[in-house]
């Protein structure tokens, strides 16, 4: 009877646990609910990187190099399908999107980090969210999708940037 009692509080707590979670957004004066997959995220300086002159530059360009400001980079696994990011109260992109063979880019673009992120595209039509805390942290965000995963996004923050 013990055991019993045991294997069903185990099976209750397996039933409750979820792998999204829903948060609240504003667009067009609308609030609207928005169910957030979860995804494989990485916090990682130890790959090959640009030196610190190079990378200064390219913020430089991109009008990145204040601390309110993040470089979101799409890499692999963009194959045409439209892809939005939206912070809960703006549009910062909405297009379709292709990674580029010759160097693993699907885009990339300066982001806000006052606010969290999100990433939804409609082949596989789940939601990832960029938290504001890590964006602040970080001042390169890379999004990689694999749509053959549990969970298709994978998020590496970094404050290196990858070669080009």
């Amino acid at each position: 009877m013990k055991n019993l009692f045991y294997i069903f509080l185990l099976s209750l707590l397996l039933i409750s646990c979820s792998t999204t979670r829903t948060v609240n957004i504003v667009t067009n004066g609308k609030e609207e609910m928005v169910d957030i997959s979860s995804s494989d995220t990485q916090f990682r300086d130890d790959f090959t990187h640009v030196p610190v002159e190079a990378k200064e530059a390219f913020l430089i360009k991109h009008k990145a190099n204040e601390s309110n400001y993040t470089m979101l980079f799409l890499t692999l696994g963009y194959k045409g399908e439209i892809v939005k990011i939206y912070s809960p109260t703006s549009t910062i992109y909405n297009g379709t999107t292709y990674t580029l063979k010759s160097n693993g880019i699907a885009g990339y673009m300066r982001v806000s980090n006052a606010q969290d992120i999100l990433i939804t595209d409609d082949y596989s039509k789940t939601t990832v969210l960029l938290e504001s805390k890590y964006l602040k942290k970080y001042k390169f965000v890379y999004v990689m999708k694999d749509n053959t995963k549990n969970k298709p996004y994978t998020v590496t923050y970094s404050n290196n940037l990858r070669p080009l």
